[in-house]
């Protein structure tokens, strides 16, 4: 499960989120991809990339940034 403490940190102030819920949506995006060897194909990143800013954008939070940063950061190493 995505480390809920990237999005809490970097969530901006006054932004309501439940993070389990971004959490859950995020980890429901790259369990398909673990393993895969998504990080070194450029439609695998791309889809990657693409998918988590619509999960941030959906949920209220900025799609690109320190936030959108970290959290591929995250994935992109553990996933």
């Amino acid at each position: 499960m995505l480390h809920a403490q990237i999005f809490e940190e970097y969530r901006p102030d006054g932004v309501p989120v439940v993070i389990e819920t971004v959490v859950e949506k995020v980890d429901e995006l790259v369990e398909p991809v673990r393993g895969s060897g998504w990080q070194t194909s450029f439609p695998g990143d791309r889809k990657v990339r693409q998918e988590l800013r619509m999960i941030l954008h959906s949920n209220g939070l900025p799609s690109s940034g320190d936030l959108f940063d970290h959290a591929y950061a995250y994935i992109r190493e553990n996933y």
